[in-house]
């Protein structure tokens, strides 16, 4: 009996982490407008389009949930993929025409519900650090993080948010 009861609360168990809020900040620092005529203008504004998700799983132990700035999830340790929504988070940034660019990654966020949190952290990107706006002045930036799952972890709707910075060079 207790057996099937720890397999009913695997079952159970039913996890969707909803898209993050994301956060973005730009920099007002101009290069020279692609052009090599003077200096752009342009603020470098970042936008989200596309939140980060994680899906449904369930967990009999504790793992993480891994998402590739593809969308692409995996999972280790205890963690059961099931269905939902899965999604790398998109970022539309607009500048100056053939200008460089950074990007700061945040080192670690939190996901919380009503009554747990989860740790996030391994954010990577494409571009990766850095980035070059197109003839058009723009670029698409996309991100994926690690989500690290506790045992037992509440099941629920967790959400959070991140900072992401981009730079001109």
């Amino acid at each position: 009996m207790n057996t099937l009861r720890n397999h009913l609360h695997t079952l159970i168990f039913f996890l969707l982490v909803f898209g993050l809020a994301m956060n973005a900040y730009a920099s007002p620092q101009g290069g020279d407008g692609g052009g090599g005529g003077g200096r752009c203008r342009d603020s470098l504004t970042i936008t989200p389009s596309a939140n980060l998700k994680f899906g449904a799983f369930s967990t009999t132990n504790t793992g993480q949930v891994i998402v590739d700035t593809s969308g692409n999830r995996s999972a280790s340790g205890g963690i059961f993929l099931m269905g939902g929504t899965v999604s790398a988070a998109l970022f539309d940034i607009k500048g100056c025409d053939d200008e460089s660019f950074s990007i700061i990654l945040p080192d670690a966020a939190t996901l919380s519900s009503a009554t747990a949190s989860m740790a996030l952290n391994n954010f990577v990107s494409l571009p990766g650090g850095a980035g070059v706006t197109n003839s058009d002045g723009n670029a698409l930036l996309k991100v994926g993080a690690t989500l690290h799952v506790g045992s037992p972890q509440p099941p629920g709707d967790y959400s959070g948010s991140f900072v992401i910075e981009v730079l001109y060079q």
